[in-house]
C-alpha cells in the first residue's frame, strides 16, 4: 500500500497527516507552531517525533 503526507504550517500550529491510498485519514498530529522560535526550531518540530509528547498523535483507523 502507498501513502502521502501532508503539512499544514500555520501561524497557530504545525498538523501534519498520514493518508493511504484510498485516502483514508490514518494518522494526524497538531501542535503549536511558536514562530517566536525562529525557522530552525519550526523545521526541527516538523521533522522531529519527539518522546516527550510534543507530538501525540491520534489513530483514526
Amino acid at each position: 500500500m502507498k501513502y502521502s503526507i501532508g503539512i499544514d504550517l500555520g501561524g497557530t500550529d504545525i498538523k501534519a497527516g498520514l493518508l493511504s491510498s484510498d485516502g483514508k485519514l490514518m494518522y494526524r498530529v497538531v501542535v503549536s507552531t511558536h514562530v517566536n522560535e525562529g525557522a530552525k526550531a519550526i523545521a526541527k518540530r516538523i521533522a522531529t517525533d519527539d518522546s516527550s509528547g510534543t507530538f501525540t498523535g491520534t489513530s483514526q483507523n
